[in-house]
């Protein structure tokens, strides 16, 4: 299995944090050692400076007391045996120079008068000051410089320190990369199943279980919903298979009885007798069966295209030939609503390689949606237009419009969008999933767009260039209008 080593990843994530840790970790022993340390050498070079001074002001007491400044020159020149000591200087009571000594190629000297007593240190050099006592009296004062180096140890350190903490961080980071592939190895493992669950593989793959611990706890919970979810899908697709299949028997089933009633109506409309009554009757009577016969049809096509069963039976085809078949088919809706219906035609006529059936029927079921959600008066607008991006067909009213949050559930099956208008009718949600069914087995696409409720709604329908056998020439489009 091909882990992932991106900057997202989770292994490189953790290795992010291991080594975030480990550099604090360090950062915060080395500020440590050597905080530590230079104190430690700082004390030991006061101390030595201290101890120097003492042993100076005892050897230089005589030499000082009678005033002997040969001697006194004698006994600082034996400090050029420490080569930390880089200036010395002996003064009388009066703060005056008797004696002094400077390191061989020193470019200081020493102070003119003596500096107070105690201690002085700055970055490069430390000084101690000190009288020299004779019976507990002062009499003078010793003074001692010396390059203590604690800067130059410090940098060393720090150049030292940062070495060894950039060869382990190497080091952590290739044991870390090693070592976390027991972490994120099984994690990665479970999603790369998840992905081939996704990609619709197989539902049996399985995470391997390689510890016990909480990642493994982890697979096997993931392990197990996998379980779950592969009965679960099993059973609902059984169910699903169960629900086509009861579709289909009950479309059948209420297409038989019709025909008889639709052969008993045309009996009946052919008696001279019947009365004015009896016309209006039979009028309603034939109007509920062509509905009841066109959602009854609706439901055979939705049980063929759940089933894989819903072909095409392409041909050529004349596409305001359709176009008018759809029209013609939803217009006494429209008439009976006293609704304005606009038709934009492209000059010409194109010829598609469609099946013209079932084109026509998810046009007017376009159509037909449009009329029955536009308030009486509304108007309707269908057009249509072929180019070089191929066609495309349009439906707009002026209705109650769509919910900008419903407008990708409306095509799906036995969907009904909400509203709060009283004049939208209900019905079984189906017509704009065959609509989108047969539009996609034309390899093309539908969409709806509409600006909230009240706004109106359009619904455009785009079918590839390759179905266009013969284009229409380009022209001044004709426009129709129909009451």
């Amino acid at each position: 299995m091909k882990l992932i080593a991106g900057a997202n990843s989770i292994r490189e994530k953790i290795s992010r944090i291991v080594l975030a840790a480990t550099l604090a970790s360090l950062l915060v022993a080395g500020a440590a050692l050597a905080a530590f340390d230079l104190l430690r050498q700082y004390r030991l070079v006061r101390s030595d400076l201290f101890t120097q001074a003492e042993v100076l002001a005892l050897a230089t007491q005589a030499a000082l007391a009678f005033k002997d400044p040969k001697a006194a020159a004698e006994y600082l020149g034996s400090l050029g045996g420490k080569p930390t000591i880089t200036a010395a200087a002996l003064y009388d009571i009066n703060g005056s120079p008797v004696a002094a000594y400077l390191e061989r190629g020193a470019s200081d000297g020493v102070p003119q008068a003596a500096p107070p007593v105690g201690w002085h240190f700055d970055l490069h050099r430390a000084a101690v000051t000190r009288p020299v006592l004779r019976e507990g009296d002062p009499i003078g004062a010793i003074y001692l410089q010396a390059e203590h180096g604690l800067l130059l140890w410090l940098l060393e350190y720090l150049a030292a320190f940062g070495a060894v903490m950039v060869a382990s961080l190497y080091v952590g980071h290739v044991f870390s990369n090693r070592l976390q592939r027991r972490v994120t190895g099984p994690i990665m493992e479970i999603s790369a199943v998840a992905r081939r669950i996704l990609r619709g593989d197989t539902h049996a793959v399985r995470a391997e279980k390689k510890s016990d611990d909480e990642v493994g706890e982890l697979v096997e919970a993931f392990n197990a919903m996998l379980t779950e979810l592969g009965a679960r899908a099993d059973r609902l697709e059984e169910s699903n298979r169960a629900k086509d299949r009861f579709l289909a028997t009950l479309a059948h089933e209420l297409r038989n009885p019709l025909a008889p009633i639709r052969t008993g109506l045309a009996i009946l409309s052919k008696d001279p007798t019947n009365g004015p009554s009896s016309l209006r009757a039979r009028h309603t009577m034939e109007r509920q069966l062509a509905h009841m016969i066109h959602l009854i049809d609706d439901l055979l096509d939705i049980a063929r295209v759940n089933t894989g069963k819903f072909r095409l039976d392409r041909q050529p085809a004349s596409l305001l030939a359709v176009v008018e078949a759809a029209v013609e088919s939803c217009r006494p809706g429209i008439e009976a609503r006293g609704q304005q219906l606009d038709l934009v035609l492209p000059p010409g006529n194109a010829t598609l390689h469609i099946d013209p059936v079932r084109m026509t029927q998810a046009l007017g079921n376009l159509i037909g949606n449009a009329s029955k959600y536009t308030p009486e008066g509304g108007r309707i607008r269908v057009e249509a237009a072929v180019d070089a991006q191929g066609v495309r067909l349009s439906v707009r009213d002026n209705g109650i419009g769509i919910p900008r949050e419903s407008l990708d559930q409306v095509f799906d099956i036995f969907t009904q969008v909400k509203s709060a208008e009283p004049r939208s009718q209900g019905g079984l949600g189906i017509g704009l999933f065959l609509v989108r069914s047969v539009v996609e087995l034309h390899d093309g696409r539908v969409t709806a767009s509409s600006e909230g409720a009240g706004c109106g709604a359009e619904f455009r329908v785009e079918l590839p260039p390759s179905l266009v056998l013969q284009a229409p020439p380009a022209a001044e489009l004709d426009r129709r209008s129909a009451a």
